[in-house]
């Protein structure tokens, strides 16, 4: 099981260097949202945070069931998605700026790009 979830999260050709973690980095914990203007609110339906053991979107979420990381910037989640009275598994894959500012989405191999929110932000 755990060799499936890593080759669904990074592909075949690196298994060899990703890594299961219990919880996610500190890194890429925090609120991101597409409009930094919109940080705090529930108005923008890009924003999303992403704690220790679960992550909440716009109108849905859920707990992490598997938590992997290759190298310091790629993360892979495997989630127990509910919203709107269903229930849902989501593999999500994100690759963090360099500086830590931006975490993008590159889960079906396009890049959407969120800002990292300041801290005092809700």
């Amino acid at each position: 099981m755990k060799s499936l979830l890593l080759s669904l999260a990074f592909g075949v050709g690196v298994v060899a260097a990703a890594e299961r973690q219990e919880t996610v980095p500190a890194r890429f914990l925090g609120e991101w949202n597409a409009d930094l203007k919109q940080c705090g609110t529930d108005r923008h339906d890009s924003r999303f945070k992403l704690e220790a053991d679960q992550i909440h979107f716009h109108e849905s979420g859920g707990p992490l069931r598997a938590v992997v990381t290759q190298g310091e910037l790629e993360l892979a989640l495997l989630i127990e998605m509910s919203g709107e009275g269903e229930t849902w598994l989501a593999c999500k894959r994100f690759r963090l700026s360099a500086d830590h500012a931006r975490l993008i989405d590159v889960t079906d191999d396009s890049e959407f790009v969120r800002y990292r929110c300041p801290r005092s932000s809700k």
